[in-house]
């Protein structure tokens, strides 16, 4: 399916959804919660290597920061692809490869679906859930990466957020 197919089944998808709980109160996952922008998970700063890396090199890194992926950026530092566990998993660990040599480029996931920080939380959720993604890189409107949404930053505030309605819950006496 085209990023172009995905972000369109997206918009109407989360449109219907939104319009369909938008006189329900759900709890923490009401419209108007669902509806906050992506801007509000407080992600880190994007994690970027050069697309001539050593398949190695973003193993290593990712193992250092923690992180599920890596943006792969060309010399105008402009995203070109994004590499995963999911890519290692799928493209790397089943061969043979010497990971040291091998450039990162011809084993990324390229042109990946792509987000800003104004999009909702629905919105972000609805791509990922449609395309089977964990991670949307956030660009500029330059297509400079940003940070990266990840499904578990998503998870963390919706329970946070939760967290705190019910430990600021008052019970009428």
């Amino acid at each position: 399916m085209s990023v172009e197919n995905i972000k369109r089944k997206g918009d109407s998808a989360i449109l219907t959804t939104i319009k369909s709980i938008s006189k329900q109160r759900i709890g923490v996952l009401d419209a108007g919660f669902l509806s906050r922008s992506v801007g509000l998970l407080n992600t880190p700063p994007a994690v970027c290597l050069s697309e001539t890396a050593s398949v190695q090199t973003a193993i290593n890194l990712m193992r250092e920061r923690h992180i599920g992926c890596v943006l792969l950026v060309n010399s105008e530092g402009k995203l070109t692809g994004m590499f995963s566990e999911r890519d290692l998993m799928e493209r790397i660990i089943c061969s043979d490869l010497d990971r040291n040599e091998i450039i990162i480029s011809d084993y990324m996931t390229k042109n990946p679906v792509t987000i800003n920080f104004t999009v909702s939380l629905a919105y972000g959720l609805s791509l990922m859930a449609m395309g089977g993604f964990r991670h949307l890189p956030v660009v500029d409107n330059e297509g400079v990466p940003l940070g990266v949404v990840s499904v578990k930053d998503i998870v963390n505030y919706i329970t946070g957020t939760f967290m705190d309605d019910v430990l600021n819950f008052e019970v009428a006496v």
